[in-house]
């Protein structure tokens, strides 16, 4: 029996749609440290779909709303809320009553908030890296159809991760992965 060299082996993890679930993020980056990757590819669909405020009441509680329920919140259960949050892929964004009532009336406030959220999370996830897994290996991003075209400055700027969309990037010395076009065009 003939059995391939060690050496000629390259390990790639390809996982998609994290949607903006930080723990999906982390367990793709535990993954990668527990299978021994070389090559750690995210295909796409990164970010999330829905910003919840949580705005900060003149009694010093929080409020939100979250899966069709008004939640109110002590400041010593506000980390726990924004966890639950963001593990089901919304972004938890801390605003008092006067932000809040100009969010409600003006949309692209909304927008302004909501990109800056996406932008600092992905920075977050990305500096998880070097804390999960060893320095070869190799992360590659693809952002997708349902991302932003505000999140490419991260992706392609973030001395941890290779912006593989549209490109070809080398795997290794011996593999290239093409270009990794996910999404819709």
């Amino acid at each position: 029996m003939f059995k391939r060299k060690k050496e000629a082996e390259t390990r790639i993890l390809f996982a998609t749609d994290m949607h903006g679930s930080e723990g999906v993020w982390r367990k793709f980056l535990n993954a990668s440290a527990m299978l021994k990757v070389d090559v750690a590819i995210c295909g796409g669909d990164l970010t999330g779909k829905m910003l919840v405020p949580i705005v900060k009441r003149s009694d010093g509680k929080y409020s939100f709303y979250h899966l069709k329920k008004t939640h109110v919140v002590e400041e010593s259960e506000l980390e726990k809320a924004m966890k639950e949050v963001r593990g089901i892929g919304y972004y938890p964004y801390i605003t008092d009553e006067d932000e809040y009532e100009e969010m409600v009336k003006n949309p692209k406030k909304v927008d302004e908030v909501f990109q800056e959220v996406m932008v600092s999370t992905l920075k977050n996830w990305f500096d998880l890296i070097p804390q999960k897994l060893p320095s070869d290996v190799r992360v590659v991003v693809c952002p997708g159809n349902d991302d932003r075209p505000v999140i490419d400055e991260v992706v392609n700027s973030h001395k941890h991760v290779i912006n593989g969309e549209g490109k070809v990037v080398e795997v290794d010395d011996s593999h290239g992965n093409g270009e990794l076009r996910m999404g819709e065009p």
